[in-house]
């Protein structure tokens, strides 16, 4: 146990380390912060470090929920919606009716996901209103 110590102790790494400190300004549009983390990304990977290095923040976690909450938001959507859609002309058979079914769908889908956020998460949707 000694002599694996004594080997390894010459060959000292550094593991982390904390270069500076900035802040950031008050983000109005939830797209701003895609943006924001983007541009800390490109000036960290500008700055040619030999071993790997990213930044890292508390706020980044509500930004990656927000975004992965968006991305999974319209795949759900769209997936439940193309759903009804199929099963709706196979039982009904008419293309007319189909509209106006999935018209209601469409409407119910929305209202139920701005309530859930609202009511839940203390969120609104603007998510919802932003094409990705």
């Amino acid at each position: 146990m000694q002599e694996r110590y004594r080997e390894t102790s010459s060959k000292r790494f550094i593991q982390a380390a904390r270069l500076g400190h900035f802040t950031f300004e008050r983000l109005t549009d939830p797209g701003d912060s895609e943006r924001v983390r983007a541009a800390v990304d490109a000036l960290v990977a500008s700055a040619n470090f030999t071993s790997v290095a990213f930044s890292d923040s508390v706020v980044y976690k509500n930004w990656e929920t927000q975004h992965v909450i968006g991305t999974e938001l319209w795949r759900n959507l769209g997936l439940a919606i193309a759903c009804v859609a199929a099963v709706s002309l196979l039982m009904l058979a008419d293309a007319a009716l189909c509209a106006l079914v999935l018209t209601c769908v469409v409407f119910t889908l929305v209202n139920l996901a701005h309530e859930l956020f609202r009511t839940y998460y203390s969120v609104s949707l603007p998510i919802l209103f932003r094409l990705t």
